[in-house]
């Protein structure tokens, strides 16, 4: 146990070190790769080169292609795949409709399939480097000392941190942060429970997250009209919702084990 709690802080301690440059970097440039996006979100390469360099120190080669080869393994999920794609769709069509009941003037989205397949493999690219490092090298090890709702609030809780310099730099006001940041640390937990429903597949987690900033690039106006008020709130609710599942799941789980004499 206190080896798996050392070699997270060692892994969220080497994220930190190797994205101070690219923070400075994006305060010093007045530029953004995508709207919403600065030069500092190009540390989504950090968790990733974090996890590759520890688990090469621990295990070698072997360990890091181990690693690596965690991010395609959708094979794992199988069916279950389909459920966590259609998840942040689901979500952020709820957030938008719910804005507009609410007297949000948004108009429609505008976007074409080609727009949508383009920014999708962009964006697995980059949710797949970040979730190597959060999902694939440090949920594991927190886990196995946290149990999974605490892990994913302490993994939850840095990432949103980290993201921070970033969103300031884009110019995003303090409560807009603040709810962005109930947002994020929902779906963190989300993120959790989906890697454990789908067998600990990593993929599901890149899937998740990175259909996540698909949708939210896709709200009117290059993603600028995004509420993560109510972004955050449904997503609040749907984390809360797997969660009393999933422990409900593992209590009944437990019962029906000691009621056939596993507990022996």
């Amino acid at each position: 146990m206190q080896t798996d709690t050392r070699a997270v802080v060692e892994f969220f301690s080497l994220v930190t070190v190797l994205t101070v440059p690219l923070w400075i970097l994006g305060a010093s440039i007045d530029s953004q790769l995508l709207p919403g996006l600065p030069i500092a979100a190009l540390a989504v390469v950090c968790p990733a080169l974090a996890a590759v360099i520890l688990s090469l120190k621990s295990g070698g080669r072997r360990a890091v292609w181990g690693l690596l080869a965690r991010a395609f393994d959708f094979r794992t999920a199988g069916w279950r795949l389909l459920l966590v794609g259609l998840a942040n769709p689901i979500l952020f069509s709820a957030a938008f409709l719910t804005s507009r009941s609410l007297g949000a003037d948004l108009p429609d989205p505008v976007f074409t399939v080609s727009h949508v397949m383009m920014l999708t493999g962009l964006f697995l690219v980059t949710a797949a480097l970040e979730e190597i490092g959060w999902t694939g090298y440090a949920l594991g090890r927190l886990q196995a000392r946290l149990g999974p709702l605490t892990a994913g609030l302490v993994l939850g809780a840095f990432c949103v941190v980290w993201h921070y310099p970033a969103l300031v730099q884009v110019g995003h006001a303090a409560e807009w942060i603040a709810w962005w940041s109930v947002w994020s640390l929902a779906a963190r937990v989300v993120i959790v429970w989906f890697y454990n429903w789908t067998g600990a597949s990593v993929f599901a987690a890149v899937l998740y997250h990175a259909l996540s900033n698909v949708c939210w690039q896709l709200y009117p106006i290059n993603g600028s009209l995004f509420d993560p008020r109510i972004s955050g709130l449904i997503t609040f609710a749907f984390a809360a919702v797997l969660s009393i599942y999933f422990f409900q799941r593992h209590s009944r789980a437990g019962a029906h084990f000691r009621r056939h004499g596993g507990g022996r």
